[in-house]
């Protein structure tokens, strides 16, 4: 028997060894853990660099968005400044010029009046003067009833004094030769001055009517050159109105472009600020793990050696078999006390509940358990279980909290960046839209103003031709004309001549015995006859081409009146448009590169995503059935210390 014990011992590993072994699987082990947890360390150190890095990339380009925003804001409030002074400014222009159009209009208007008023005592004067010479030379009366003829007929105040002068004259009508001489000799000079006068007034008439027309034109000038300056400052006026519109609308357009990169600049701002946060915690921890690490290692390579050398495993070797019957005795003691019913008992039930819950935890403890060892040891091993797991659930609970919290954000950003790239494509696809259309609007409206521009070009072409070739038939006609009255003087000529008083009673027959050769009297009348046909045929040909050509003129005119109108109004159209094309496509750069930048967002978060999902989410069991499976591993623990404790 007592062989046999010493042969178990012999072959058994010493305890020396065994801590040896103990220690060596605790240093590999250890340094394992402690790379395993230096790569997760990089790899989280990485991570949090590139985070960083690419944040703040986005960090600098929303910094350069929201200065250039603040830019084109200050820009186009400063051009919607310079537009309202300049929009004033043609206002007052156009104001002023109204109040000069309207001055000039009622200065006209009374110009007008008085000429009317010196047009009408004009006329009137020279139509008495006319009834005076012809009333004098068609009657006889005597002198002094006709200087009161003279005085009640003429009517301007000038013909008043010319009389008056003339009647005073030391050659008074009412002084010298007999009755009859003197009648004649006055009413001649009276005639004559009443010639001359209305020679004048005729005279002053013709220039009245000239300064009026020439008060007209020039009053047509300046208020066609003052409409023109209203319709132009008041065309510019509009384009400035619609451009500080426009500048308006750009303003707004920048600071809601403005106020959105500010609000993602925070947010970016506020993550990089929480990663910066948590990698100096967790770098704290992961010093003071890898510190602790390798105190351990130098503290279990310095036991190892210490245990290895001669010092202990050569004196266990040397001392330690003289007491392996005392060792044999003690272990069999430890034996039975670990095969105490109790902790079997307690071993089973751990047992179950590991098989039941599948946990490894209870299974482990189990094991220990059955392995038998003191109370203490036991409970101890309970109790540092119990911890162990208690820990596990505190530290699973912030690693829940933190992946919720990041998933959370990371699906609102990702469902925002997701709206929004959706309202810019619509909002592009919109604009894309808008172009197309007023690019085809644009162009109709262009090739509308070519055709119009060579509709005109050709109808001028015509005209011309046609003025020409009536110009020509007129002088024609005209000069037809001079050429047939000088055919039929010549032909009255000679037959008044030849012919006496038969030329002019062209129906009465000759006497035979004055039938002497005149000409062919016969003949005469139907050929004067058909000649003046002719004359009345060109002059009605003139007529009917000058009432042709004025007609064609009016037409050319009004034609052209309304395409130049119409091509001015469709250039203006097309101008306009085209002006809005070129906001809208701008608007459309913008918005594209808003969807760049919202792109490359929402990619970052769909990567952020990917890294949190083998954290938070690629697990075989949820958190809550983690957490579930873990409380039942603690209650169990506590049961299996209460019945330990009940049975102590």
């Amino acid at each position: 028997m007592k062989f046999f014990i010493c042969a178990t011992m012999a072959s058994a590993v010493t305890p020396v060894q065994k801590v040896i072994q103990m220690m060596q699987e605790m240093h590999s082990k250890g340094e394992k853990s402690k790379e395993e947890e230096m790569k997760i360390y990089e790899e989280y150190s990485e991570w949090v660099d590139d985070q960083i890095r690419d944040k703040g990339y986005e960090m600098q380009t929303l910094k350069d968005t929201v200065a250039k925003m603040n830019a084109e804001i200050q820009k186009a409030d400063a051009d919607g400044n310079a537009l309202s002074t300049q929009i004033k400014g043609l206002q007052n222009d156009i104001a002023g010029w109204e109040r000069q159009a309207q001055g000039a209009t009622e200065i006209r208007e009374a110009g007008k009046a008085e000429y009317e008023r010196v047009n009408k005592d004009y006329s009137e004067s020279i139509d008495a003067l006319e009834r005076a010479k012809n009333t004098l030379q068609s009657h006889a009366f005597d002198r002094d009833q006709a200087a009161e003829l003279l005085q009640t007929l003429v009517i301007v105040p000038e013909a008043h004094k010319a009389l008056s002068a003339f009647l005073q004259n030391k050659h008074d009508i009412t002084q010298g030769a007999p009755a009859v001489a003197g009648y004649e000799f006055q009413s001649g000079g009276i005639i004559k001055m009443l010639t001359d006068l209305q020679k004048k007034f005729k005279g002053e008439f013709s220039d009245l009517n000239k300064e009026e027309a020439n008060a007209a034109h020039a009053y047509d000038m300046e208020v066609l050159n003052l409409r023109d300056q209203i319709k132009n400052a008041t065309d510019l006026l509009n384009e400035k109105v619609g451009e500080r519109a426009s500048r308006k609308t750009d303003a707004g357009e920048y600071r809601a472009q403005l106020a959105d990169a500010e609000n993602v600049l925070a947010e970016t701002q506020k993550y990089v600020r929480t990663v910066k946060t948590t990698f100096e915690i967790k770098t704290r921890d992961y010093k003071v793990n890898q510190d602790v690490r390798a105190e351990e290692l130098v503290a279990l390579t310095k036991a190892i050696e210490i245990m290895s050398g001669n010092s202990v495993s050569g004196h266990a070797d040397k001392h330690l078999p003289a007491m392996v019957q005392k060792s044999f005795l003690q272990t069999q003691t430890f034996l039975q006390t670990s095969k105490d019913p109790h902790h079997q008992e307690v071993a089973k039930f751990l047992e179950d509940k590991a098989h039941s819950s599948n946990s490894k935890v209870l299974q482990v403890a189990a094991l220990q358990i059955s392995a038998g060892g003191p109370f203490d040891k036991i409970a101890k091993i309970i109790q540092d279980l119990i911890t162990r797991l208690e820990t596990e659930a505190a530290e699973e609970a912030d690693h829940h909290g933190f992946c919720n919290e990041e998933l959370k954000q990371n699906k609102l950003t990702r469902e925002a960046k997701e709206r929004k790239s959706e309202e810019l494509n619509t909002k592009i696809t919109k604009l894309t839209a808008h172009i197309n259309k007023l690019a085809e609007e644009i162009a109709q409206s262009n090739k509308e103003v070519a055709d119009l521009q060579k509709a005109m070009t050709k109808y001028t072409g015509e005209r011309a031709e046609e003025k020409k070739v009536n110009e020509q038939t007129i002088a024609d006609a005209k000069e037809a004309q001079v050429a047939i009255s000088s055919a039929l003087q010549v032909l009255k000529d000679f037959y008044e001549k030849s012919g006496g008083e038969a030329f002019i009673q062209t129906g009465d027959k000759q006497v035979p015995e004055m039938a002497s050769y005149g000409g062919q009297q016969n003949s005469k009348t139907g050929v004067v006859g058909m000649i003046e046909v002719i004359q009345s045929d060109f002059a009605r040909l003139q007529a009917d081409t000058e009432s042709a050509e004025s007609q064609s003129a009016k037409e050319y005119e009004d034609y052209m009146k309304t395409a130049k109108e119409d091509s001015e109004m469709k250039h203006k159209d097309s101008f306009d448009k085209g002006m809005l094309k070129d906001r809208k496509e701008h608007e459309r750069k913008l918005t594209k590169k808003d969807l760049r930048s919202t792109t490359k967002e929402l990619n970052a978060s769909n990567e952020y995503y990917e890294q949190l999902k083998p954290q938070c989410l690629e697990v075989h069991v949820s958190h809550e059935e983690r957490m579930r499976l873990r409380q039942e591993e603690i209650e169990s623990l506590q049961q299996a210390y209460e019945i330990l404790d009940a049975k102590k």
